[in-house]
């Protein structure tokens, strides 16, 4: 399978929105540093979620392939509390993988698994 990651950028964007016209399911990244940990687990703790430790690499298993989703729609706007803007996508299809290794990167990437 060939999977992809995704950043708000042009290119990016347009490969997004190639995915929802064909489909294809693209694989979910986590990003293997916590830059913004503090930052989400207030986020979390605001709407009743508990973060996971950030010591727990059971729990985050950081630089690894995690899920595979499918893309319904590119948006600009939405009411959801998990949207920043200002591109966001509405994912469908949502499926957690076991963690695999694999090197990320910035935009939409080939990772063949």
């Amino acid at each position: 399978m060939t999977g992809s990651a995704l950043s708000a950028t042009r290119s990016a964007l347009s490969v997004a929105r190639r995915l929802v016209r064909r489909g294809e399911p693209f694989l979910i990244h986590a990003s293997a540093k916590l830059d913004d940990y503090f930052e989400a687990a207030d986020f979390m703790q605001a709407m009743s979620i508990s973060a996971p430790s950030r010591y727990d690499r059971q729990a985050l298993p950081l630089g690894y392939i995690v899920g595979r989703a499918k893309i319904e729609r590119v948006v600009t706007y939405d009411l959801s509390p998990w949207f920043f803007g200002p591109i966001g996508l509405k994912l469908r299809d949502i499926e957690p993988l076991p963690p695999r290794p694999a090197r990320g990167a910035l935009g939409f990437w080939h990772c063949d698994l």
